[in-house]
C-alpha cells in the first residue's frame, strides 16, 4: 500500500471524484421559470422585498404556487423512504389455493367494471354491430371472414391524429381488440336454439349492458369478448317458457353448435374475466418445468407493461416530430393503472394459480386415461421423501409424506402417488388397480418388478400383483435340506372355524380335558396376523405389524389342531367367552415360540386387561419354546426362531414362507395360508413334546458319577468341554512342568470341592486354571489326555451334541453362515436405512438416453458419436476401464452352457421376477466403507465388475472403432467411459455364479490394509461384513440375476461410427434420475398447495410420459403438442371419414377408455378405511364423455376461481367423507388430549415404555377408530380423519414438547442467572433511526464548479461549509497519517512539479529502459517549479506523494497495487 501524501488538497484527477464534479457550470438564460415571469435574480429578490404581503394571495398566486409544488412532486424521489407496504408477511408466505381463489375473486371484480375509454368504446362497436346486423344481417367483420374487430395500428391511429383539429391523442391507442361471438348469426349456426331446461325455442335478447364485454387475458396484452344473450321467453303468447336467461358463451348453447364451430371459442370464462384458451396452454407447457405461477404472472405483467411503454413511446415520439403544430398541448399518455384510460392489468399468481388448477381439475380424467393406457411388462418402484420439504403444509404440518412413483419400460411414469404414509400398503390399491388396466387395455401382464428393497418388498409386490408369481419358485437358502420336511400325521385332527360360535364350541372341548386335579394342561399356541412395509431400507427390513391387528389364532392339543379366524373381533365384548377361558386361565399353560409377546398382542387387541395382569404378576402360564430348548441343550439362542427349533429338537425342516407369512391374513384364509397356520401349531406342540422328555443341562453339578458331560466356565463363558472321569485311588494327580526342559511336577489334591474331567475340546486356548498357573494350550501339549482336576463350581451339565445357532437370515429364509461374514438377527439389520430416502443422484445405466427434450440437455438428444465424458459415479468412476480393461476377446469362453452367458430360453422355474436395483446394493456396502481408504476406489471398481460382465460382441465392436481412429485402448477408457457404457451392454450372473463371485470379491478384500492411513483398519469393518453377507444372500435368492431368456436391453440406434446404443431397463435409478430429482427443483421455491402440487405433478407427468416414451421408442424428440384427447379425437374423425390422419396413428387411443386409476392425491385403500372406520365414498367410472360439473369437458367454457376448501379438495381425491390430514387444528388438539385422557388407548405392560418411547405405549390402531368415530359425531367441529401414523407423528412432537418444558423445569436452578439476565425488564436496546434516502433529489451546487471569474495561480475561495458526502472520517486519525482535515474540500490545488531524483537507485536503473528514459526526460522538461507541500507530521517515513507516484510506476507489474 502507498505512503499517504503529505501535502493539502486534492489535484485534478487524483482520487475518487465527487457526485457532480464532472457537470458542466450551470449558465443563465432568458427562459423564463414558472413562478418568476423571468426577472433577474437580482431584480426578483428586491421585488419580492417590495411587494410582498403575507396578508393577501392573488389567484395567480396560489396557481403559481400549485404549479410549482406539483413540478417539485414531479421529481420528488417516492421510492425508497421506508414508508412503502412490503410485500412480506410475518407468517408463511404459502397461501391455500382457497386464499388464492379469494385474491382471484376479488382482483376479478376489481377489474370486470369498465370505465372511461373502454366503456366509450365498447357502446360504439356495440352500436355500430346493432346497425350492421340490421343492415347486413352479421356483423362486417363475418363477413370479410373474421371473428376480429382491431383498433388501428399505432403508426395510423397516430397519423390520424396528428391531422386532426385537436392535434395527437392517445386515446385509440388505449384500444383494445374485440373477439365478436354472436351464435345465432354465425356461419353453420342451427336455425333454432333450445332451452336444455324446457325445451322451448330461445329468442334473441340482444347485448349485455353491463359490462359491455368480458375483458380476456392474453399473452401480451388482453382483448374483449362481446357476445349477446337467449331468453327462454316465459311470456310468449302462444307457447310460453321458462324464462331462463343464456349468454352466447355459457356451454348449453355451445352445445348446440357442429364441433367445428365450438373450437373457434377463444377462451375459458372465469367470474368476472376471461382467459385465452391458447395462453392456458402456454401457462401448461411452462408450469411443466421450473417457471411456476410466480414468474408467469411476472412475465404477464412484463409483457403487458412494455406493450405499454412501446405505445407510450410511439405516441411522445410523433409529438416530438410533428409537421404539424398544435396551439393545443399534447395530452400526457395515460399511466398503466389509470382506469378511466388505459386500464392496464395482468392476471396475478393467485389467479394463474386458480383457473389452473381448475382446468387441470376439469382434464384430469384425460390425463389419468392415458397413464392408464401404458404397457407395464417391466415396473420400477421408488419413494422419495425429499420433495415433501417444498411442500406447502397445513398449520405447519406436511399433508403427505411421501411420494412414490412407478416407471415402466419406456421410463414413462405408471403411476405416481402422494401418500399419507411410508408403508406401501397405502398403495396397494394402486398395484392391483394397474393390474387390471393393463388387462382391460389388452396388455400383457407385468413380467418383473425392480426395487430399492426386492427382500423386503418381494411379498408385499406378489400379493399385490399376482403376475409377479407365475413360474416362481423361491430359492430356500435352508441350512437344514438335508433333514426331511415335517409333516402332519394323517391322526391329527385339524378344525378351521370362523363362525362365532363354532370358536367357543371348539375351545369348550379343550376345557372339558382339564384335568380335575388341579394339574396343568399345555396347549401349542400361535398367532397370525397382517403386517405391511414401508418399501425403504435394505434387504432385512422388518415389516412392521399393524398394532391392534390380529387375525387368526391356532391352538395345538396332543390330537387336534384347531384354527380360529378372528379379523371380526375388535374388543373385549366381542371375544367367545369359552376361548377367553383359556386365554386366562393359570391352568393351561400356553406354549410356543414367543408365546408371551403372542399373547400380549392378543391382550392389546382386544383391551384384555385381566390376561394383561395375568401375563404381568404369573410366569406359570407360559412356556418359552426358545428358552426350553436352550435350557435342554439344544440351541444356543433363547430367541431362535421355529425353523431352528424344529431342526435342532425334532430333526425335521419346516419352509415358513414370506409370501404367505407377509400375505393379507385379514381376508379369507385360502388353502395355502390354512395349511402354514397348521403346520406353525403342530410344531410349536411337536417340539415341547419331545424336550418335555430330554434332562436339562447347564445346571450345577450334583451327581459326580463318571461319564457326565460337563462344560467348564469361567464366569459366564465356556472355556471347555468334557466329561467326569473315575477318581484315582489316591485322591490326587501328578502334573509334570509345560517346560519340556524342566523335569519338575507338581501335585494337586482332589479335595470334595474338585472333581477330575477329562477334556474333550478346549474353546478358550489362553485361559489359565488357578491350579495349574498355565494356559489350556500350554497343559493341552504338555497332557495326554488332558485331565484336569477342576472346581466343580466351574463346572455345569451338557447335552451330548452342542447346542445349535440360530442361522443368519433376511426376511425371506434362513440361510447358511458364509465363510467369516457372520449376520445378526433380522429385528436389527439395516436399521439405519429404514427411514432414508432412496433418493440419489448418482449416474446408473438404467437412466441413459431416457429422458428427452425439456427433460434432458441437448446433448443428450441425439445419438451421438463416441465422445470424452466425465462419469459423475461416486463409487466407481473408472468402473468401466477396469471392467473392460483386460478383456481378452481370445479367451473368452465360447462353450455352452457358460455362466456369464444369459440363457436365450428357459423354461425352468424363476427364483423371483422382483429384483434388486444393483447401485442401491452396493451403496448399501459402499456406505459403510471408510472413503479415505486407499483400497476404497479399486474395490468399488472390482464389485460393479463383479456384479456386471460386458458383453463380448459389444467390446469387440467398440474396439474396432478407436483402433481405426488410431486411439490406444486406455486411452478410450478414460476419456470416454460414459459412452461406452452406452455401446456396451452387461450381464448380471445367474445366483449361484453371482453368488460364488461376491465370495471370493468379499473374502480377498474384507482385511486389506490401507497404505496411507494406517488407522482406517482393514477396509472391511464389522457392519460391513455383515453387509456384505447379507448382499450374499440375496445374490443366492436370485434377486439381483438378471432373468433368463429376457433381454434387459432395448437398441436405441445406430450411431455415425455404425455402433449400436442401448438403453437398459435394469434398475430403479432412472426414477430417481429421471423424475424425482427433476421435479425437487421444479418445487424447490413453489410452497405448491397440496391442490397445486396435484394439477402441476399431473401435468409434468402427462407431458414426461409422451416425450419420454416416444423418445424410448423411436430415437426421435417429442415434437408435437401435448392435448392427446384432442389427437384421439382428430384418428376418431378421420376414421370416420374414411381418411388418414396427418400425424402416424396412435397405438390406442388412452383417453377413449375408462379406467378407475387414479394417480396424485390418490384414495384411501379401502382396507384402511374399513380398518380405521374411516366412511368411504366411491367414485364411479366415467364411461362416457368425460364431463367437468356435468359439462362435456370438450365443451368446457368456464373455469371457476370461486374459493373451495382445501378439506373439500382432499376429500374428494381421497374419496372419503371427510379429509384425511395431520393433526392441525385446535379443535383436533384438544380432542387428542381428551381421548388420551382417558386411558382407553393405553397398553398395558408391567415392563412400561422408556421416557424416550412412551409412544410405544399408546394404541394407535385403536385410537384412530376411535377418532374417527369421534369425526361422525361432531362433522362441525374442524376435526378430520386421521390414521395411526398421523397420530403416532403427533404423539412423538407432543412428547418432545413435554420432554423439553420438563428438562427446563428440572434445571431451572442452574440456569437461573441466565434466565434473570434475560427476563429483565430494562434489558431493552435503542437502536439508531433506519436509513432510508432523501425524499427530494439534491441539485447540483454550483460551488462545486470550476469559478469563471477566478485568476490564475489565486486560490480558490473555499465555501463556508463542505458539501454532504455522507462519508464520515476521524479528523484526529487523519492527522496521524499526514492528512490535514482542514484541505480536504473538493477544490482542485495545482499539482507539484514531479519528483525526478536521478540520483536515486531505482530510477537510475529503471531509466535504462528506452521507454521511461524517454519519460523521465519528459517530467525534466515540465519540472519549472518546486512543488509547495504543507507537511503535517514530522515522521520521515512520510515521502512526497511525487516521489510516491514515481515509484509506483516504476514497481514491477507483479506488486500489490
Amino acid at each position: 500500500m502507498s505512503t499517504p501524501s503529505n501535502h493539502g488538497g486534492a489535484r485534478p484527477g487524483a482520487g475518487r471524484k465527487p457526485k457532480n464534479a464532472t457537470m458542466k457550470p450551470r449558465v443563465h438564460t432568458g427562459l423564463k421559470v414558472k413562478g418568476t415571469s423571468g426577472i433577474p435574480p437580482a431584480q426578483r429578490d428586491h421585488k419580492a422585498e417590495n411587494e410582498f404581503n403575507p396578508t393577501v394571495l392573488s389567484a395567480e398566486g396560489y396557481s403559481d404556487l400549485q404549479s410549482a409544488w406539483e413540478e417539485i412532486q414531479s421529481v420528488e424521489v417516492t421510492e425508497g423512504h421506508g414508508d412503502a407496504e412490503v410485500e412480506e408477511s410475518l407468517f408463511d408466505n404459502s397461501e391455500s389455493l382457497a386464499e388464492s381463489m379469494t385474491h382471484a375473486e376479488a382482483e376479478a371484480e376489481a377489474e370486470s367494471h369498465l370505465q372511461g375509454v373502454h366503456i366509450e368504446y365498447l357502446l360504439g362497436l356495440r352500436d355500430r354491430i346493432k346497425a350492421e346486423i340490421k343492415q347486413f344481417g352479421q356483423p362486417l367483420c363475418y363477413k370479410t371472414g373474421t371473428f376480429w374487430i382491431y383498433p388501428r395500428d399505432t403508426l395510423f391511429a397516430l397519423h390520424t391524429s396528428e391531422i386532426s383539429a385537436l392535434g395527437y391523442s392517445p386515446t385509440e391507442l388505449y384500444h383494445l381488440p374485440v373477439f365478436v361471438w354472436l351464435p345465432a348469426v354465425l356461419p353453420g349456426c342451427p336455425d333454432i336454439f333450445r332451452c336444455t331446461k324446457c325445451g322451448h325455442h330461445l329468442v334473441r335478447k340482444g347485448f349485455n349492458a353491463n359490462p359491455v364485454a368480458r375483458r380476456v387475458r392474453n399473452l401480451h396484452n388482453d382483448y374483449f369478448l362481446l357476445t349477446a344473450r337467449f331468453l327462454c321467453n316465459k311470456d310468449a303468447a302462444n307457447d310460453p317458457g321458462c324464462g331462463a336467461s343464456y349468454q352466447g358463451t355459457d356451454p348449453e348453447i355451445l352445445a348446440q353448435l357442429t364441433r367445428h364451430v365450438q373450437e373457434e371459442f377463444p377462451a375459458y370464462i372465469t367470474a368476472r374475466g376471461a382467459i385465452d384458451k391458447k395462453l392456458m396452454s402456454v401457462m401448461c407447457t411452462l408450469f411443466a418445468g421450473r417457471f411456476g405461477p410466480e414468474p408467469f404472472a411476472s412475465l404477464l405483467g412484463e409483457m403487458r407493461r412494455l406493450h405499454h411503454s412501446r405505445r407510450e413511446l410511439s405516441y411522445l415520439a410523433a409529438c416530438a416530430s410533428s409537421k404539424y403544430p398544435s396551439q393545443h398541448k399534447p395530452e400526457p399518455f395515460s399511466s398503466f393503472d389509470d382506469k378511466q384510460r388505459y386500464a392496464g392489468t395482468h392476471p396475478s399468481t393467485q389467479y394463474c394459480k386458480s383457473v389452473f388448477v381448475d382446468w387441470s381439475r376439469a382434464h384430469r380424467v384425460f390425463l389419468d386415461r392415458m397413464m392408464a393406457s401404458l404397457p407395464g411388462e417391466i415396473l420400477k418402484g421408488d419413494h422419495t421423501f425429499k420433495l415433501m420439504k417444498n411442500m406447502a403444509k397445513l398449520s405447519g404440518e406436511p399433508t403427505h409424506d411421501a411420494m412414490y412413483t412407478i416407471l415402466n419400460e419406456w421410463e414413462e411414469a405408471q403411476n405416481q402417488a402422494l401418500t399419507l404414509t411410508k408403508a406401501l400398503s397405502y398403495v396397494s390399491e394402486m398395484y392391483e388397480d394397474i393390474a387390471e388396466g393393463l388387462k382391460e387395455h389388452g396388455h400383457p401382464p407385468t413380467s418383473f418388478m425392480w426395487t430399492d428393497n426386492a427382500s423386503g418388498e418381494q411379498a408385499f409386490h406378489e400379493s399385490t400383483t399376482r403376475s409377479l408369481t407365475e413360474n416362481v419358485v423361491h430359492n430356500e437358502l435352508d441350512p437344514n435340506t438335508h433333514l426331511p420336511m415335517l409333516t402332519i400325521p394323517p391322526e391329527m385332527q385339524i378344525v378351521t372355524y370362523e363362525n362365532f360360535d363354532l370358536i367357543d364350541s371348539a375351545c369348550g372341548h379343550i376345557l372339558d380335558s382339564l384335568p380335575s386335579d388341579g394339574s396343568h394342561l399345555v396347549i401349542g399356541f400361535d398367532i397370525e396376523y397382517e403386517v405391511e412395509t414401508n418399501g425403504v431400507g435394505g434387504p432385512g427390513t422388518v415389516p412392521r405389524a399393524r398394532m391392534g391387528q390380529l387375525d387368526v389364532i391356532q391352538l395345538a392339543t396332543a390330537d387336534t389342531i384347531y384354527v380360529f379366524k378372528v379379523s371380526q373381533i375388535y374388543s373385549h365384548s366381542s371375544v367367545p367367552p369359552l376361548l377367553l377361558s383359556i386365554l386366562i386361565s393359570e391352568q393351561i399353560i400356553k406354549t410356543g415360540r414367543a408365546v408371551r409377546a403372542d399373547l400380549q398382542r392378543v391382550a392389546e387387541a382386544w383391551s384384555l386387561s385381566e390376561l394383561t395382569a395375568l401375563l404381568d404378576h404369573s410366569k406359570a402360564c407360559t412356556i418359552e419354546l426358545g428358552a426350553l430348548a436352550k435350557l435342554k441343550g439344544k440351541i444356543s439362542d433363547a430367541s431362535a426362531g421355529l425353523n431352528t427349533l424344529v431342526a435342532a429338537v425334532l430333526r425335521k425342516r419346516i419352509t415358513k414362507s414370506d409370501a404367505i407369512r407377509l400375505s393379507r391374513w385379514s381376508s379369507s384364509l385360502s388353502q395355502a395360508q390354512i395349511d402354514y397356520a397348521v403346520l406353525d401349531a403342530y410344531a410349536s406342540w411337536k417340539v415341547w413334546e419331545t424336550l418335555y422328555r430330554l434332562p436339562s443341562v447347564g445346571l450345577h453339578i450334583e451327581d459326580d458319577s463318571p461319564g457326565q458331560l460337563v462344560s467348564w466356565y469361567s464366569g459366564k463363558k465356556v472355556v471347555a468341554v468334557g466329561s467326569i472321569i473315575p477318581m484315582p485311588a489316591k485322591p490326587e494327580v501328578t502334573v509334570p512342568s509345560p517346560d519340556p526342559a524342566s523335569s519338575e511336577t507338581k501335585i494337586i489334591r482332589i479335595t470334595p470341592s474338585r472333581i477330575l474331567i477329562r477334556v474333550e475340546t478346549v474353546m478358550v486356548p489362553g485361559f489359565i486354571p488357578t491350579l495349574y498357573h498355565t494356559s489350556l494350550e500350554n497343559l493341552s501339549a504338555a497332557l495326554h489326555p488332558l485331565d484336569l482336576v477342576v472346581a466343580k463350581s466351574a463346572l455345569r451339565t451338557r447335552s451330548e451334541t452342542p447346542p445349535v445357532k440360530e442361522p443368519v437370515i433376511i426376511p425371506a429364509a434362513p440361510v447358511q453362515i458364509i465363510g467369516q461374514f457372520q449376520i445378526e438377527d433380522p429385528a436389527n439389520m439395516d436399521s439405519d436405512l429404514d427411514n432414508s430416502d432412496s433418493d440419489s443422484d448418482s449416474d446408473s445405466e438404467s437412466d441413459l438416453f431416457d429422458v428427452p427434450q425439456q427433460f434432458l440437455s441437448e446433448s443428450t438428444m441425439q445419438i451421438p458419436t463416441i465422445n470424452t465424458s466425465n462419469s459423475d459415479d461416486e463409487y466407481a468412476a473408472d468402473d468401466i476401464d477396469d471392467l473392460i480393461r483386460n478383456v481378452d476377446l481370445n479367451t473368452l469362453p465360447t462353450t455352452t452352457p457358460n455362466p456369464l452367458h444369459q440363457p436365450e430360453v428357459s423354461s425352468d422355474p424363476l427364483p423371483s421376477r422382483i429384483f434388486d436395483d444393483l447401485w442401491h446394493v452396493q451403496d448399501r456396502l459402499l456406505r459403510l466403507l471408510p472413503k479415505g481408504h486407499s483400497a476404497f476406489k479399486a474395490f468399488a471398481s472390482q464389485f460393479s465388475q463383479v456384479l456386471l460382465v460386458p458383453d463380448k460382441s459389444d467390446i469387440a465392436a467398440v474396439m474396432a472403432v478407436f483402433e481405426k481412429r488410431g486411439f490406444t485402448w486406455s486411452y478410450a477408457l478414460r476419456s470416454h467411459s460414459d459412452a461406452i457404457r452406452r455401446r456396451v451392454r452387461r450381464y448380471c450372473p445367474g445366483p449361484e455364479k453371482l453368488a460364488a463371485d461376491l465370495r471370493v470379491l468379499f473374502d480377498g478384500w474384507a482385511n486389506v490394509s490401507c497404505s496411507v492411513n494406517h488407522t482406517h483398519g482393514p477396509l472391511f469393518s464389522e457392519e460391513a461384513k455383515k453387509q456384505a453377507a447379507r448382499i450374499i444372500q440375496v445374490a443366492e435368492l436370485g434377486l439381483l440375476s438378471d432373468p433368463p431368456g429376457f433381454s434387459l436391453y432395448r437398441r436405441i440406434g445406430t450411431d455415425p461410427d455404425g455402433l449400436a446404443v442401448y438403453r437398459c431397463l435394469r434398475g430403479t435409478n432412472s426414477i430417481e434420475g429421471g423424475i424425482h430429482m427433476a421435479l425437487r427443483r421444479t418445487f424447490g421455491s413453489l410452497r405448491a398447495s397440496p391442490e397445486l402440487a396435484d394439477a402441476i405433478l399431473a401435468n409434468i407427468r402427462h407431458r414426461r410420459n409422451l416425450a419420454v416414451g416416444y423418445f424410448n421408442r423411436t430415437g426421435k424428440r417429442y415434437r408435437t403438442h401435448y392435448d392427446s384427447w384432442r389427437t384421439d379425437e382428430i384418428v376418431e374423425l378421420a376414421l370416420a371419414l374414411d381418411i388418414s390422419p396427418s400425424f402416424p396413428m396412435p397405438t390406442v387411443l388412452g383417453t377413449r377408455i375408462a379406467t378407475k386409476e387414479c394417480s396424485g392425491i390418490i384414495k384411501v385403500p379401502k382396507a384402511l378405511t374399513t380398518a380405521y372406520g374411516m366412511h368411504r365414498v366411491e367414485k364411479p367410472i366415467d364411461e362416457g364423455t368425460p364431463r367437468y360439473r356435468d359439462v362435456p369437458v370438450h365443451l368446457l367454457t368456464h373455469l371457476s376461481t370461486a374459493p373451495k376448501s382445501i378439506y373439500s379438495y382432499l376429500s374428494e381425491r381421497q374419496q372419503t367423507v371427510h379429509a384425511v390430514v395431520p393433526i392441525h387444528t385446535s379443535a383436533e388438539y384438544q380432542l387428542y388430549n381428551e381421548l388420551l385422557a382417558t386411558n382407553a388407548f393405553n397398553i398395558q405392560s408391567s415392563r412400561g415404555p422408556t421416557a424416550a418411547r412412551t409412544a410405544k405405549s399408546i394404541n394407535f390402531e385403536k385410537l384412530a377408530f376411535r377418532w374417527n368415530q369421534v369425526v361422525h359425531e361432531r362433522p362441525d367441529d374442524k376435526i378430520y380423519y386421521k390414521i395411526p401414523q398421523q397420530l403416532e407423528r403427533h404423539h412423538k412432537i407432543w412428547a418432545a414438547y413435554r420432554a423439553e418444558k420438563a428438562t427446563l423445569l428440572n434445571s431451572a436452578q442452574a440456569r437461573k442467572n441466565i434466565t434473570d439476565l434475560l427476563n429483565d425488564p430494562a434489558r431493552q436496546s435503542r437502536v439508531l433511526p433506519a436509513l432510508t434516502l432523501p425524499k427530494h433529489p439534491v441539485k447540483p451546487d454550483e460551488t462545486l464548479s470550476p469559478p469563471h471569474s477566478q485568476s490564475k495561480g489565486k486560490e480558490p475561495e473555499r465555501p463556508k461549509s463542505p458539501p454532504n458526502t455522507d462519508i464520515m472520517f476521524n479528523a484526529d486519525a487523519l492527522r496521524t497519517i499526514g492528512l490535514d482535515p482542514a484541505t480536504l474540500y473538493l477544490i482542485f490545488l495545482p499539482r507539484p512539479a514531479p519528483r525526478l531524483d536521478a540520483s536515486t537507485t531505482f530510477i537510475a536503473k529503471a531509466t535504462k529502459h528506452g521507454l521511461i528514459k524517454r519519460a523521465v526526460a519528459h517530467w525534466k522538461r515540465k519540472a519549472n517549479a518546486t512543488p509547495t507541500m504543507t507537511i503535517i507530521t514530522n515522521d520521515p517515513s512520510v515521502i512526497d506523494e511525487e516521489l510516491e507516484d514515481l515509484k509506483d510506476a516504476l514497481s514491477p507489474f507483479r506488486d500489490q497495487l
